[in-house]
């Protein structure tokens, strides 16, 4: 075995440790009659350390030499009714639950793992003091990636001692060297967990085009058993996120272009931070802040519904229209790319040796022309939006400028004044692309808003009614045509 594969020494400290192969029962009479504090006691002897997690879900987390390893539910009433078997002790299911919440009220908690390690199979790389050395339980690292590190070759670059990876990246940067070093931020955030920068990744387009390889280098990554497959639809459900506990990348494949209310409400609060009500089955609901990063794969752009949500501003997209040639395809091709990972691992840390240059390269990608034609793509409402302007010329008084809606029409029988007001406007543009209205007039109104901003003005005119400075582009292909004089009046057959 090299020197690198060997898994390194735990170096001494106060916190016990028991190898998981060496973790035995001995039979103990005592058992018998003891309470469930001196059963609880005897249960976290066997493991060695058990520590529960400091939020309000009380999980346990066994220290195994390398992490701390989560526990589910199931996996330690397993241990505890072993452990009271082993001594011949008749028990009701009532006890094993008693050990177990024991536990929970009485064992040390843990801390919180610093953001600047990073955790390899065979030790801890220190980004802030740019050392590799053993790991310690006072890391309260739950996870580890399950790559080995190596040290690093002389002369190493991309090209060269990563080659596969190299290949991939060349084709889906599409010749752009801010997409390139927005797709190595992305990568970046993944390794380093950086789910406090309230982002999560949407990869969208044709099939073939190599998203799938951008997910299995997100899971290396992050590391396959720190990943957990989720739905857009199965989050929604009364256990949809238990599963999810203890794990730092979740990945949804064949996402829908339609979110539903509640999916979008879930992902805003996991990546803004905030704590989500968590059903487990036969406990009672948590709320636990779950520190994870997410992404999103389908063909076609995501649809969140309205704009001012807050996760618009949250959503990387990423846009992948080339597919891959067949005289390009490999289908060992993530195979050898993790035989890589290490080369890539120290190119990332090497490319953003300061973490906000990754973030402010995501950023930019938010904010840049692919990402604008990604969502013009996917959303209806972001369609509209384009078709409206800002009116130099609206003086905001007498008629000029557009109204939000006439009082008594609301644009859906037979006449239509689609530059005189917005909502029939909109009505106009939802019959174009055959779409049922989805937004009422308070929240076009409120998209409008978050649209334009400061630069929307409003005024009274005639008769006390609300102008603002908006106008129809001439370009709007659901007017029925671009005369300014003709009245914009659409005659519907009655």
């Amino acid at each position: 075995m090299n020197q690198q594969e060997k898994v390194a020494a735990l170096p001494q400290s106060n916190i016990a440790f028991t190898s998981p192969e060496f973790r035995q029962f001995s039979p103990d009479p005592a058992l018998g009659k003891a309470k469930a504090a001196f059963r609880a006691n005897y249960l976290t002897a066997y493991y060695g350390a058990a520590y529960i997690s400091p939020d309000n879900a009380r999980n346990i987390h066994v220290f195994d030499g390398s992490i701390w390893e989560y526990l589910e539910t199931e996996r330690v009433e397993y241990d505890a009714a072993c452990m009271l078997d082993a001594s011949g002790v008749d028990y009701d299911p009532t006890e094993v639950t008693n050990i177990i919440k024991v536990m929970r009220q009485r064992n040390p908690r843990m801390g919180l793992a610093p953001e600047h390690l990073i955790s390899f199979k065979n030790g801890v790389l220190d980004t802030q003091q740019n050392i590799f050395r053993h790991k310690s339980p006072f890391d309260w690292l739950t996870t580890q990636n399950g790559i080995i590190w190596g040290e690093t070759i002389p002369g190493e670059n991309l090209p060269t001692h990563a080659p596969n990876f190299y290949k991939w990246l060349s084709f889906v940067r599409y010749d752009s060297e801010e997409r390139e070093e927005a797709i190595l931020a992305a990568l970046y955030m993944v390794l380093m967990c950086r789910h406090n920068w309230e982002m999560f990744f949407c990869l969208t387009g044709t099939g073939g085009s190599g998203k799938s390889v951008m997910q299995r280098i997100c899971t290396m990554l992050a590391g396959e058993h720190n990943m957990a497959a989720i739905d857009i639809d199965g989050i929604c459900g009364d256990f949809g996120l238990e599963h999810l506990l203890g794990k730092r990348l979740f990945l949804a494949s064949e996402t829908p272009a339609k979110w539903p209310k509640k999916a979008i409400r879930i992902v805003k609060a996991i990546t803004g931070g905030d704590a989500v009500m968590v059903n487990r089955k036969g406990e009672k609901v948590v709320s636990v802040i779950i520190r994870s990063i997410l992404t999103f794969t389908g063909n076609t752009p995501f649809d969140f519904g309205t704009i001012d949500s807050g996760l618009e501003r949250r959503a990387i997209n990423f846009g992948f229209w080339k597919a891959v040639p067949d005289s390009m395809k490999d289908d060992q091709l993530t195979a050898k790319i993790a035989a890589e990972l290490p080369v890539v691992i120290r190119y990332l840390l090497a490319r953003f040796p300061v973490a906000d240059t990754a973030k402010q390269a995501l950023i930019r990608q938010r904010d840049g022309a692919e990402a604008k034609q990604v969502k013009y793509e996917g959303s209806p409402l972001e369609r509209f939006l384009s078709s409206l302007e800002i009116d130099p010329y609206a003086s905001l008084s007498g008629r000029n400028g557009m109204q939000w809606n006439a009082p008594g029409r609301n644009g859906s029988g037979h006449i239509r004044f689609e530059r005189q007001f917005v909502h029939h406007a909109y009505l106009s543009f939802c019959d174009y692309e055959g779409i049922k209205p989805a937004l009422d007039m308070r929240e076009l109104r409120s998209a409008i808003n978050f649209r334009f901003g400061a630069d929307l003005r409003t005024g009274k005119g005639t008769g006390g009614r609300r102008l603002i400075n908006l106008r129809v582009r001439d370009d709007a292909e659901y007017l029925p045509c671009s005369d300014k004089d003709s009245g914009n009046v659409i005659n519907f057959s009655g």
